[in-house]
């Protein structure tokens, strides 16, 4: 071997134990740091543990207590919500009440409107008929003044009709 190996080889090993010893160093501070920890954690814990065990308890007593009058806030809250579901279904049913007269009150106009509109038909043609029956009879009486004006002795009214020969007055209504 050279020197210049000897050298680096040297060097190397001295690399190594410097690594080494930094390792050890990191080692020994972390180890330190939690054993520091562990005793700034104890001593906490005596001064304030029993404080801080209190207020935990404390807190779960609370939260539990939060719970428990939600709890019965919602079993009294099921014979409300009956109550309100009942006025709720009374008030439907006015409703749907209401709408079921206004309905048949439509329904009732509408049918009074169609017979009262075949009710004046049926008086229009009563009317008819009647002033058809009028006419008729003043014409009869027409019809006999004039025959005994003439001399006849059978008047034209008297004389019995034939209903088929089409050459009517048009005064029949069906």
């Amino acid at each position: 071997m050279n020197e210049y190996q000897i050298v680096l080889r040297k060097e190397r090993e001295y690399y190594d134990v410097l690594k080494v010893k930094k390792l050890t160093d990191v080692e020994i501070w972390t180890r330190a740091t939690k054993e520091e920890e562990a005793i700034a954690m104890r001593e906490y814990a005596e001064k304030h543990g029993k404080d801080e065990m209190r207020d935990i308890v404390k807190r779960q007593e609370e939260k539990h207590a939060r719970e428990l009058e939600t709890k019965k806030g919602l079993e009294s809250a099921a014979p409300a919500y009956k109550t309100y579901m009942a006025k709720l279904m009374e008030q439907r049913r006015a409703q749907y009440a209401e709408a079921q007269r206004k309905f048949a009150i439509k329904q009732g106009q509408t049918l009074m409107e169609e017979i009262l509109v075949d009710a004046r038909k049926q008086k229009q043609l009563a009317v008819i008929k009647e002033a058809n029956a009028k006419a008729a009879e003043i014409r009869k009486q027409r019809d006999i003044a004039k025959a005994q004006a003439a001399g006849n002795d059978v008047a034209p009214a008297d004389r019995p009709v034939d209903e088929n020969d089409g050459w009517g007055r048009g005064t029949m209504v069906r």
